[in-house]
């Protein structure tokens, strides 16, 4: 995986996570736009129960007002008018509900209901078309004994049964459009959660691994820093420590060498055994130095390899580190 900056994986979050938000609202957008077409079209649906139900309730009406008018005593002007609005009322609840029954878009099965209940002889317009021509004229003149038994028998026989078959239709049309409510809400949220899974799979994991791949990389170049730092502070506390050794251990002998030598050839001659006894005694030891340097380091390359050798920052360190302890394991010996 190539190498990505902070600033890019901002960028290709920031990004990502635009085109999730905007994946969500349009899901919604589309979900609730759909959902409220079919609201609109259930609360029709609704209002059609509604007065289908009603046509049953004003079937009944007209027949008790047809009948009261019917009385000797019973013919008031307040009954005339309000048989004259409940015919006008059923009349215009009847064209309402063949007009949304023929215009409403349904299943075929349903379509072909609503042709057969209201279609034909038998049909609701032709039986709504003879109640209302048999009610009329209670509103002028008292219905005879054989007009009233016909208009009864349309009341509680085929007018009630084929307005009570309306409602069941009307009704199985609703319920119909509350059921694709429901499949809209289900068909929502499943693409919620497919353009969440999807997410997560496809936007927000790999994002996460980008994220903790160059946290890592990141932790790792630091500690390399801080394990060449270590390397150079041990390197430079070697340095000062070979300078140090080499000074005591080789070249301060040489200048006292080089004093005796300059005494031996000022001096008295009486002095010069004292004076060689020293030289050869810094001569032995220097000697002696020298073996145990070169004994540490071919004891250092047969343990640790060729110095040339190309090693980690972290096992550097340690090999400068054992160099030590065996360097002053010769000290001791020297001492």
């Amino acid at each position: 995986m190539a190498d990505i900056s902070p600033e890019t994986l901002k960028r290709r979050f920031l990004a990502s996570y635009g085109v999730a938000l905007c994946l969500l609202v349009a899901v919604s957008l589309i979900a609730h736009v759909f959902i409220e077409r079919a609201l609109a079209e259930e609360r029709q649906a609704a209002n059609m129960v509604n007065l289908s139900g009603a046509q049953r309730m004003l079937s009944q009406r007209t027949l008790a007002l047809a009948q009261a008018l019917s009385q000797p005593d019973g013919r008031t002007e307040g009954r005339v008018e309000r048989l004259a609005v409940t015919l006008n009322r059923f009349q215009s609840a009847h064209t309402e509900l063949r007009a949304y029954a023929f215009s409403h878009p349904m299943s075929s099965e349903l379509t072909q209901a609503f042709e057969a209940r209201f279609a034909g002889a038998q049909g609701l317009d032709a039986l709504v078309s003879d109640f209302v021509a048999l009610a009329e004229p209670a509103g002028e003149r008292a219905l005879m004994s054989n007009e009233l038994t016909r208009l009864e028998g349309l009341a509680y026989g085929p007018v009630f049964e084929g307005l009570d078959d309306a409602v069941s239709l009307f009704q199985e049309d609703a319920e119909r459009g509350l059921a694709s409510i429901a499949a809209a809400h289900m068909i929502q949220l499943v693409l919620i959660i497919l353009v969440l899974v999807g997410e997560a799979l496809f936007i927000f994991w790999p994002l996460t691994r980008k994220l903790v791949s160059s946290m890592m990389k990141e932790i790792q170049a630091r500690k390399q820093a801080e394990d060449a730092l270590r390397l150079e502070e041990a390197m430079s506390e070697s340095k000062q420590r070979f300078i140090s050794m080499v000074q005591a251990d080789y070249l301060d002998p040489l200048d006292r060498i080089s004093d005796n030598l300059s005494d031996m050839s000022a001096g008295d001659r009486a002095a010069w055994p004292r004076l060689l006894s020293s030289t050869r005694n810094e001569l032995d030891t220097t000697r002696q130095r020298v073996r145990a340097m070169v004994n540490f380091f071919d004891d250092w390359q047969a343990k640790f390899g060729d110095p040339d050798t190309e090693i980690e920052a972290e096992d550097e360190a340690k090999l400068v580190v054992a160099s030590y302890a065996q360097r002053k394991e010769y000290s001791r010996e020297l001492s």
